[in-house]
């Protein structure tokens, strides 16, 4: 599963930690807002790491949430583009006759079938 890190705005990033525990030692970096990382492991609302994009450092834990604040959060897939969603799409039904040439259509039919 892939994270976007969207916490720490005003601090650059997220703090990372080396181990899971909060007394663990920080790292060097921060966990750059926007960075996109891969989900090795999820432990009680903390995620164990790859770094995928962005700045910061390559693995780590952080954090899911801050009080009431998401730091990460799943990073939803891009959309494919309008035109390939319709392409994708069956083509609508062929609009059905009025009720009277429907009627007449049945009747020729059942004529046919009689001669």
């Amino acid at each position: 599963r892939v994270w976007r890190v969207v916490g720490g705005v005003s601090h650059g990033g997220v703090v990372t930690r080396e181990g899971r525990e909060l007394s663990s030692p920080k790292a060097a970096s921060l966990l750059a807002t926007g960075a996109l990382v891969a989900e090795e492991e999820l432990v009680g609302g903390q995620l164990h790491f790859r770094r995928l994009s962005g700045d910061g450092p390559d693995t780590g834990w952080v954090r899911l949430r801050l009080g009431q604040s998401e730091l990460l959060v799943p990073h939803a897939e891009p959309r494919a583009p309008q035109r390939a969603r319709e392409e994708q799409r069956p083509p609508p039904p062929e609009p059905r006759p009025p009720q009277r040439q429907r009627q007449r259509q049945q009747q020729q039919q059942q004529q046919q079938q009689q001669q």
